[in-house]
């Protein structure tokens, strides 16, 4: 793997590429791309990648970049969309990713039912990897029954870890990896769960 490929693809995405759980036959979902930080590395090597955001100011600045990255990418791939109600067959998808997109519900109903539609479109042993902020090791903020919390930079939902835990058990899925906290500069925490259906 040549390091400048890898521009500026997340570091947990690295980290399952480097175990082999995404691969170039692997049918890759971007649930929430964004402005493609985490797209540009899957269609510059001829992933099969799809790509879902909601905000329709991102698509032609990703489409844009496409452009230079691969002219061959298929470009309705990508799409404008809710993660809670996606366009997408179920268990489509081998690996199914969104990064810091989920701290955006508006409650532990949406929330869920972001993470529940994550998990329909992945196939059966597929995985599912979402990083966002959390209640763990973070001790500035009292938790309270909301799931919300006002941070520097605006209100985010929080994920309480024991109850995602319930969560899996509820639904037959494991966690893949152990889960992964970082302290950022004391402003917040952000937590990194990998989940294999």
């Amino acid at each position: 793997m040549n390091l400048e490929e890898l521009g500026s693809t997340d570091i947990y995405l690295i980290d399952q590429l480097m175990k082999r759980r995404v691969g170039p036959d692997s049918v890759i979902l971007d649930a929430g791309f964004g402005k493609g930080r985490n797209l540009e590395y899957f269609i510059r090597n001829n992933f099969p990648i799809y790509g879902l955001d909601h905000n329709p100011d991102y698509l032609p600045i990703v489409l844009d970049k496409v452009v230079e990255w691969d002219p061959a990418f298929p470009i309705d791939r990508l799409q404008i969309g809710k993660v809670e109600s996606m366009p997408y067959e179920s268990s489509y998808f081998d690996f199914v990713f969104s990064i810091a997109v989920l701290h955006f519900a508006s409650s532990h109903d949406h929330f869920y039912a972001m993470l529940n539609e994550m998990l329909r479109v992945t196939k059966d042993r597929g995985f599912v990897l979402f990083r966002m902020t959390s209640w763990h090791t973070f001790d500035l903020f009292e938790k309270n029954n909301s799931g919300l919390a006002t941070l520097n930079d605006g209100l985010r939902y929080m994920l309480d870890i024991e109850d995602l835990k319930i969560w899996a058990k509820q639904n037959e899925v494991v966690f893949a990896d152990p889960i992964k906290t970082t302290n950022v500069d004391g402003h917040r925490t952000m937590t990194t769960i990998v989940i294999q259906k």
